[in-house]
């Protein structure tokens, strides 16, 4: 992949989450569309984790506990995801919290592609 390809699916990234977030804020709509991005991001990042897994388990590759702190951080947020869509009362300042989380990972990432370039990323 192409750094120009990755900060185009950044950029598009960080122009979903700040649109999602100032018509959450404004309450033009309502909190259902924070956390259904919230979950996305916590998918993908499980779903990239997903092949590190196989190969953990499969592959023989050697693995610390340290390492999984990000995976299981998304798996914690695609649960309190889900539990809110389950009709749990979760409050929105754990959602918001989240969303401003992966906003600066996304913007720290952008910012990353944009200033350095990389040869092969995949």
């Amino acid at each position: 992949m192409k750094d120009s390809s990755i900060v185009f699916l950044l950029s598009l990234a960080l122009l979903v989450h700040l649109a999602v977030g100032i018509a959450v804020g404004k309450r033009i709509c309502t909190l259902s569309p924070l956390v259904l991005i919230n979950l996305l991001a916590a998918l993908a990042v499980s779903a990239y984790w997903a092949g590190k897994w196989y190969s953990y388990l499969f592959q023989g590759i050697q693995w610390y506990a340290a390492d999984q702190w990000l995976p299981l951080c998304a798996l914690l947020v695609c649960g309190l995801c889900i539990a809110y869509y389950a009709g749990r009362n979760i409050h929105a300042a754990v959602f918001w919290g989240i969303f401003f989380i992966d906003l600066a990972a996304i913007s720290f990432a952008l910012l990353f592609f944009v200033f350095f370039k990389i040869n092969k990323l995949f």
